[in-house]
């Protein structure tokens, strides 16, 4: 091993390492995680400052509930306030149904947890690896030997504008849509950007029950008028465990029209359209936004 790497910044802003994994979204860290724990000295960059908030759905399936077990958070995801999935709720132009979660080797199981809260939770375990995280650090290009051979990073810190220089032998790029143009060859290429709306709104209370027409615990998605002329494209409403909701909308974002600003004037409008639908607007009844509209955009296949 070629050392402790928290301990081993050179001189002129260099630091060693056995692995450089760019990019602290789930795959970064877990991989982060389980390098640090077979015995590797490893770097985490992440170009965003932590804490940090990210756009999604804010649901974890069984394959990831699976991974927060293994990480030690099984406890923890069991937490009241946190979302139970225990199903679907779907409703199309023509047809609406409501499935339990399928049967799953790992079990079939899953939680709403807000992104800003589950992620800070792995970044824990990552710490308590013994990898390094390094947030505010862009990584700019890979660097090879003339055969060919990895030989870590640059980078640039977001704060001071320092150049920086991770040396490894092993880089693992895990930095989502976009995060890997101009680092590994081919790029994106074959991913589509799926863009995505989120609006968090407080006292909406799962509507499920014995008496509702939905059990509790289900996932609202709805495929209906205005998104899938867009392309592929949902609605929905996740409930979590403290009587808050997660509301947004999603569409492949080549089929927004027009330039950035415009892309989000539409999505907004989209939006909007679907807090005003009468059966999501029943659902919402009594609740409050917590927040405006907020978007990201993603990786998705396509």
């Amino acid at each position: 091993m070629i050392g402790d790497a928290q301990a081993n910044g050179l001189e002129g802003g260099t630091y060693r390492a056995d692995l450089v994994v760019v990019g602290a979204g789930p795959a970064g860290m877990g991989t982060a995680y389980y390098a640090a724990r077979l015995g590797l000295d490893v770097i985490l960059l992440e170009k965003e400052q932590f804490p940090r908030d990210r756009i999604c759905g804010d649901g974890l399936l069984a394959q990831t509930v699976s991974e927060m077990e293994r990480l030690g958070l099984g406890d923890w995801l069991l937490e009241e306030h946190h979302g139970r999935i225990n199903g679907f709720a779907v409703r199309t132009k023509i047809a609406s149904f409501a499935e339990a979660l399928p049967p799953d080797p790992r079990g079939s199981r899953g939680f709403v947890v807000r992104r800003r809260e589950f992620e800070p939770k792995i970044l824990e375990r990552v710490r308590a690896s013994g990898a390094l995280f390094r947030d505010g650090v862009e990584v700019a290009r890979l660097l090879r030997s003339p055969a060919g051979a990895m030989l870590g990073a640059e980078a640039r810190e977001s704060d001071s504008g320092d150049s920086l220089r991770f040396e490894a032998p092993l880089v693992a790029v895990a930095a989502g849509f976009g995060g890997v143009d101009g680092l590994v060859e081919g790029g994106n290429r074959g991913l589509a950007a799926m863009v995505v709306s989120r609006q968090y709104f407080a006292d909406a209370p799962d509507p499920g029950g014995p008496n509702g027409p939905f059990p509790k615990g289900y996932l609202h998605v709805w495929y209906t008028n205005g998104i899938p002329e867009l392309g592929v494209g949902y609605g929905r409403i996740f409930f979590l465990g403290d009587g808050s909701a997660n509301v947004g909308v999603a569409v492949y974002g080549r089929n927004l029209p027009g330039e950035a600003s415009a892309r989000e004037d539409a999505l907004r409008r989209l939006h909007e359209a679907f807090l005003s639908r009468p059966e999501v607007a029943e659902m919402l009844s009594s609740a409050a936004p917590e927040e405006p509209m907020q978007r990201r955009t993603f990786a998705a296949g396509g």
